[in-house]
């Protein structure tokens, strides 16, 4: 659904820009919005790719909380499958906001998230001399 919105939406900035040379009946706001439909779209793609792989192991650990009769090992897996649904949220959400260079470059402002950009090796560096 997500690749046909996507698609439908490109086809009809093309034929908005297609229209604005032929005639005098181009929809400024129209062709913005699509442009900035594309844009986010943009930036969605990029969690799309990521999400099902941050799924896995989660759901793993819930699959062998069910197939597991030991009581012990049956709480470690639930345990772990809460440690890692908590993190899936935090990673989602970062990526949400390092999905995108305008929202990246927001973050930097906060000096505990430049801290962590330099971390990841995406700080670019400059020398003097």
């Amino acid at each position: 659904a997500f690749t046909l919105v996507y698609l439908l939406n490109w086809r009809l900035l093309g034929k908005y820009k297609i229209r604005r040379l032929s005639t005098n009946q181009y929809n400024v706001n129209r062709s913005y919005q699509l442009r900035e439909n594309m844009g986010v779209m943009r930036v969605l793609s990029k969690l799309i790719l990521v999400t099902p792989i941050i799924y896995v192991p989660p759901f793993s650990f819930f699959t062998l909380s069910l197939l597991v009769h030991d009581r012990y090992l049956q709480c470690l897996f639930k345990a772990l499958f809460d440690l890692t649904v908590s993190l899936f949220t935090a990673v989602f959400i970062f990526r949400l906001l390092t999905a995108d260079r305008r929202f990246e470059k927001g973050l930097r402002s906060i000096p505990i998230f430049d801290e962590l950009f330099k971390c990841r090796g995406r700080e670019e560096e400059t020398s003097i001399g």
